[in-house]
């Protein structure tokens, strides 16, 4: 650049990135990993404010060429450019996740800075940026301080705070204050566990297109794997209606796609993937190759198999093309190949993958369902689904607990309570079983009937609570032992069960957890332990054990943790 402003033959430039698919991703994170202090980074931050200031105050027109992802730093450097040119490409995408502001927490669309081409344009971020831009009208900083990742994410409310700043007392104060909070930032626990995540093909053939079937053939034919689907597929229709694909993509995307009704040409697939209901003599009765279950034993369904060493369980979760992980499931039997072939079809599927042992409800099945079971409890105790849904999510959960069950399915839950009874006994034992059993028979299944805890209607984004549960949960309510009717006890009620199983699981595996419930209680149940306290935690579950039961019975490691003061998970 220096070269550029210096030569009197050179008029303007243009940026343009050599990578084929991307302009610019953001920093490098391991540069930002090495670094030992928050003040180290905030002199990175600094140096990368006076390159763009540079450009910014440039007296020749620098054009930023964008063709791809440009994100994070590089929106940062588009946007000190003069002018801004894209490509009009659904690959061509300009943003800013690693804040994770984007839909999970219900900001309004116009801070939403995951955007397309078409829609940059029409905000005007390509071709001319416009100055002096306001907000929308209602967009007050108090607004978004209390909206804002419900305070479970530190980064949107330091931007906040950021720009609170430069808009107040002027430009210098608010790069300072951008550069030193970036600097805290990065240092954070927050941080890490963020990092951590970044840093973690074949053909397919898809047996049963039902709601996961379908989720994981999309998020197979959008990578670009050619794919036979045996059953009708619709997702990606529904993209169109929405404007979120051109019927031209969607007819590009469905190239990779053979649809069909019988087993044609599976023989010939590298992978076979099964995403049947959750029987067990059901999958038995399939040539299996990964199988997508939430609980049932992966060497069970081995069983059926002459090729054992072939046979892996692979866990996606509802709805498969919005939720990142993938659990994949080993056995002693299996081979190395196996493993690693399955790992390469999730990675090119762009999932965050955690491969664990076999064993009943693997690892988030197992942590979750206890938790489950105790939703349960607290709806027989006479709270509302939407209460439960608020206090749950604005303790640190993405999703409310009794949308949770709706999301997962109540018969997929029931066949779950059923198989991890069995396995556990009376230790995972909670609320009454019977109340899944009932809904299952009223056909309260959202994904099915559109009905479970809450009536779910097509393009209607409110949702209601479902009147006919009243009956099923009158005929089965029980009185509270120790005052559910606090708030806190609701919270603490179903998260110690859930950071209790976690625990008890690292006893027999060194599986890190928090990889799979990132988003869950500020980083995961082991970060929870640290940051609240164990002890705090042990006395809390000593409090449900006295009122419930054994179920609460505080695990070893937990105690031996909570016995001494200094000893953390991390």
């Amino acid at each position: 650049m220096n070269e550029i402003w210096a030569s009197d033959q050179i008029r303007s430039a243009v940026l343009i990135s050599m990578k084929p698919g991307c302009f610019i991703a953001g920093a490098d994170i391991n540069m930002l990993a090495s670094c030992k202090t928050h003040e180290e980074i905030t002199q990175i931050s600094q140096e990368g404010q006076r390159m763009f200031e540079k450009l910014e105050k440039s007296r020749k027109p620098i054009v930023a060429a964008i063709s791809g992802a440009c994100l994070g730093g590089g929106l940062e450097l588009a946007i000190s450019c003069q002018y801004r040119i894209a490509t009009k490409d659904r690959k061509t995408v300009l943003g800013a996740p690693e804040v994770l502001l984007p839909k999970m927490v219900g900001l309004p669309s116009a801070f939403d800075m995951m955007l397309t081409a078409d829609r940059a344009k029409k905000m005007d971020l390509v071709e001319l940026l416009r100055p002096g831009l306001k907000p929308p009208e209602g967009w007050t900083i108090e607004y978004l301080e209390e909206v804002a990742t419900k305070g479970v994410y530190p980064a949107p409310l330091k931007m906040i705070d950021v720009v609170k700043i430069g808009i107040e007392q002027g430009n210098d104060a608010g790069y300072l204050s951008e550069s030193q909070k970036f600097g805290e930032l990065a240092m954070t626990k927050e941080s890490k566990v963020l990092m951590g995540l970044s840093q973690s093909g074949p053909d397919l053939a898809i047996l049963d297109a039902g709601l996961m079937g379908a989720g994981i053939a999309q998020v197979s034919v959008d990578k670009g794997l050619k794919t036979i689907l045996k059953d009708v597929f619709k997702g990606l229709n529904d993209k169109v209606k929405k404007k979120a694909l051109t019927s031209f993509e969607r007819d590009s995307i469905f190239s990779n796609l053979t649809r069909q009704l019988d087993y044609q040409g599976f023989e010939k697939a590298d992978m076979v993937i099964e995403a049947v209901f959750e029987d067990l003599s059901l999958k038995h009765r399939i040539t299996v190759f990964a199988s997508n279950t939430s609980a049932l034993p992966i060497n069970e369904i081995t069983a059926a198999s002459k090729r054992s060493e072939k046979v892996i369980g692979m866990h996606y979760f509802s709805p498969v093309d919005k939720m990142l992980l993938l659990e994949i499931i080993t056995t002693d039997k299996m081979s190395k190949d196996t493993t690693a072939s399955v790992v390469a079809v999730g990675l090119k599927q762009g999932k965050v993958i955690t491969v664990v042992k076999d064993g009943p409800g693997f690892h988030t099945t197992r942590c979750l369902a206890p938790m489950m079971s105790e939703v349960l409890r607290i709806l027989q105790e006479g709270i509302e689904p939407k209460k439960l849904d608020s206090l749950t999510t604005s303790f640190g959960f993405p999703v409310g607990a009794a949308t949770l069950v709706d999301e997962v399915g109540v018969d997929v839950a029931k066949y779950i309570s059923e198989d991890l009874g069995k396995a556990f006994g009376e230790r995972f034992e909670g609320g009454n079983i019977e109340l899944l059993k009932e809904m299952v028979s009223r056909d309260f299944l959202r994904h099915k009937s559109g009905k479970s805890f809450y009536i779910y209607q097509e393009g209607v984004k409110t949702k209601n609570v479902n009147s006919d549960m009243d009956g099923i949960l009158s005929s089965l309510k029980v009185h509270p032992k120790y005052g559910v009717s606090l708030d806190e006890d609701i919270q603490y009620h179903l998260v110690t069960r859930f950071v209790n199983e976690a625990i008890m699981c690292l006893e027999t595996s060194e599986q890190c957890l928090d990889l799979a419930f990132p988003h869950v209680l500020e980083g995961g149940p082991f970060c929870f332990v640290d940051l609240y306290g164990a002890q705090k935690i042990v006395d809390r579950l000593r409090k449900y054990e006295a009122a419930y039961g054994k179920q609460f019975t505080p695990c070893q490691l937990l105690i031996d943790h909570a016995n001494s003061a200094n000893k953390k998970l991390y």
